[in-house]
């Protein structure tokens, strides 16, 4: 995204009645120019003093509510994809209710249906009701989210037999709105409950979550497993095999992939997870011959570069009906696996996930460096994919267990 540049200006091309002019926020991007009313007021003598470096008394304050507004529009304009000024000005000027955390998550789930992301808004619907459902009185102001009430939320959800990873991705939730409300500069940092255990405040439980790679010899299993020609279990068993080898790639990667997306040899692709966010890594990944087959075997006829390569999206549809798509494949992809396992003698559960895991994991046990497998699993940065590898397959944990009593 090209640079934007913001500034407070007065606009002195017409002067009020009262001897004032606006006070606006000007915005410059690619050589263009345009202005926001922030609803300011002030002589020129007056602006002059409040915008010197040494601002004084009542034109100290106003300084700082110029300056947060300031500060507003660079943290609207670092969230957008793509800047427009039309929609940095519905952004900017949204009237978001940071008193109340029930009002607040109803905004975001609102924002996230209207740009098209379904699965998020999804999750911040649950943490609503969730809450909802704990605080019965409303409304639920920031200044009242403490330690305490966080740590009464957890014991309500452990009381509801919810796990600790349900409440954690709840309260995840919560968090992001909080640090929203932060950069909006509606919510004093003093607030911020969530952080260190040790120092007195909220920390959100990370359960230790083994995402067990499969081995190799398993792997070869799957890939040399005899299917008939054509059949559903050939089709998932090779969206499988499809995503192992596009560096793990997601089947709502999988599933969005056009024919554009191929140039010669190489897959290109960002991922939808974050394709929102203003940096995205592209996935690059060199075509083997076992991925061309399967192009070829399940791929879309006539393969033009706007139409999807496997037959399941199709262009026109609301992202909710892809999202329920996505999920319907991935449900029938994971039914499938489990008899695939069973029959070649896996003991491990083997999931749509196990894929990417086991790219990952198996990479790293080849001694590739982790700055190649952040890259190939399209990360943006270095510690995601840490996480991805804290846990290496059970056989691998079992050798090294054996070498502490290997006298």
């Amino acid at each position: 995204m090209s640079k934007v540049t913001t500034s407070i200006i007065l606009d002195t091309r017409r002067m009020r009645q009262d001897k004032t002019y606006p006070v606006k926020l000007r915005l410059t991007s690619q050589g263009k120019r345009q202005y926001c009313n922030i609803n300011y007021f002030l002589t020129q003598k007056d602006f002059d003093k409040v915008m010197g470096p040494k601002a004084r008394d009542q034109y100290k304050d106003l300084k700082i509510e110029l300056s947060d507004k300031e500060k507003k529009a660079k943290v609207v304009i670092d969230s957008m994809p793509v800047f427009s000024f039309e929609l940095f000005k519905k952004r900017f000027f949204d009237n978001i209710d940071y008193t109340d955390l029930f009002e607040a998550l109803k905004y975001w789930i609102k924002r996230y249906e209207d740009e098209g992301r379904p699965g998020t808004a999804s999750t911040f619907s649950n943490t609503l009701k969730s809450w909802q459902g704990f605080y019965k009185r409303s409304p639920l102001p920031f200044s009242s989210i403490t330690p305490k009430l966080l740590n009464e939320y957890e014991l309500y959800m452990k009381d509801e037999g919810k796990s600790s990873t349900t409440v954690g991705f709840y309260l995840r939730n919560v968090r992001r709105v909080f640090n929203l409300a932060i950069k909006d500069l509606k919510v004093k940092k003093e607030f911020y409950p969530f952080g260190d255990s040790d120092n007195g405040l909220y920390e959100i439980p990370e359960p230790r979550n083994f995402k067990r790679a499969l081995a190799k010899q398993d792997i070869e299993k799957i890939f040399k497993y005899n299917t008939l020609e054509g059949s559903p279990e050939q089709y998932y068993r090779d969206l499988w095999v499809f995503s192992y080898l596009c560096n793990g790639a997601n089947i709502a990667d999988i599933l969005r992939l056009k024919y554009k997306n191929i140039d010669g040899d190489t897959l290109i692709f960002i991922r939808h997870k974050t394709a929102h966010n203003r940096k995205t890594t592209p996935v690059l990944v060199e075509m083997a011959a076992d991925i061309k087959e399967i192009i070829e075997r399940w791929g879309n006829k006539p393969a033009t570069p706007d139409s999807y390569v496997f037959n399941v999206l199709s262009s026109g549809l609301s992202p909710s009906v892809e999202l329920a798509k996505v999920k319907q494949t991935t449900k029938q992809l994971n039914k499938y696996l489990k008899r695939i396992s069973k029959s070649v003698g896996i003991k491990e559960k083997v999931t749509s996930y196990s894929a990417r895991h086991s790219f990952a994991t198996i990479l790293k046990l080849s001694g590739e460096n982790i700055s190649y497998i952040s890259e190939a699993l399209g990360h943006s940065d270095t510690k995601t994919t840490a996480n991805y590898l804290k846990s290496f397959d059970r056989d691998h944990r079992k050798k090294a267990s054996k070498k502490l009593t290997d006298w």
